[in-house]
């Protein structure tokens, strides 16, 4: 890593402070990666690209598995022109590297053109004709997050299934999994946030519902104009209010979710 971050070979450093979210990995940092590769590979330009760290105040290592890695094999990032950010132990690795030659993207965020482009690219690559699902209507569950879950979600998965849905775990899969399976969805239910994030990969004039607190965040609505979804909120009971240092429920709180009024909305959504 030091013979690379010294040399004159332009170094690109993509990613935010919160690469481990993958909502802010796969719209703001992979854009920004996917388009100035694109920009060197068109040019016959050689390239480094600094990566996340392995290691935080967590290990990140899952993350690379989950989502990162399946992103640099897209791109065809290999190993050898990779720079590890931080990824030892501090007492000997120091918490700072010295790099020459930097290019630092212009932040994107929310800008349609980039992202629709890049995401396309994900799919095409990940694009499996192959691939056995014949499920369209999606429950996607939080049961194994440690916050922003469903109390009641055996009521609500019950429900969901009378009416044709399944439950997945996006944790349970893998990426080219997701990918696919989004692919082929024609509606998705789950709690707004993170959660939904993988609806970039469904269809144009898809349905995504998003069970919510009553003061969530809007960055999936966003995201679904983006790629032409229909993006719809349930707002839910909080179950036993904590609040985040910004005095925000939604990211920490617990949700219960009305039966009888998730039907009159899905009824009124024409989702079922």
């Amino acid at each position: 890593s030091y013979k690379l971050s010294r040399s004159n070979t332009p170094k690109i450093i993509f990613f935010c402070p919160w690469f481990d979210n993958f909502t802010h990995f796969i719209l703001e940092a992979y854009p920004r990666l996917y388009l100035i590769t694109k920009i060197f590979r068109e040019q016959n330009r050689d390239f480094i690209v600094v990566v996340p760290p392995k290691k935080r105040e967590f290990l990140t290592e899952s993350l690379y598995k989950s989502f990162i890695n399946p992103i640099f094999e897209t791109l065809d990032i290999k190993e050898k022109d990779r720079i590890y950010t931080n990824h030892t132990n501090i007492l000997i690795s120091p918490a700072f590297i010295s790099l020459k030659n930097v290019y630092l993207p212009t932040h994107i965020k929310y800008n349609k053109s980039v992202s629709f482009e890049s995401i396309q690219k994900i799919k095409q690559y990940f694009y499996d004709k192959d691939f056995v699902w014949e499920y369209q209507n999606i429950y996607i569950s939080r049961k194994k997050a440690n916050r922003r879950k469903v109390n009641n979600e055996k009521e609500v998965i019950d429900f969901l299934s009378n009416h044709g849905f399944i439950e997945i775990d996006m944790e349970d899969l893998s990426f080219k999994d997701r990918v696919n399976i989004m692919m082929r969805a024609k509606n998705i239910i789950g709690v707004d946030g993170t959660n939904l994030t993988s609806m970039i990969f469904m269809p144009k004039d898809s349905n995504v519902v998003g069970l919510r607190s009553y003061d969530m965040q809007e960055f999936n609505q966003f995201s679904a104009s983006m790629f032409d979804l229909n993006f719809y909120c349930i707002v839910c009971d909080v179950d036993d209010e904590i609040l985040n240092h910004n005095n925000e429920a939604w990211f920490f709180c617990f949700l219960r979710v009305d039966i009888k009024y998730l039907e009159s909305k899905l009824i009124e959504y024409e989702i079922i």
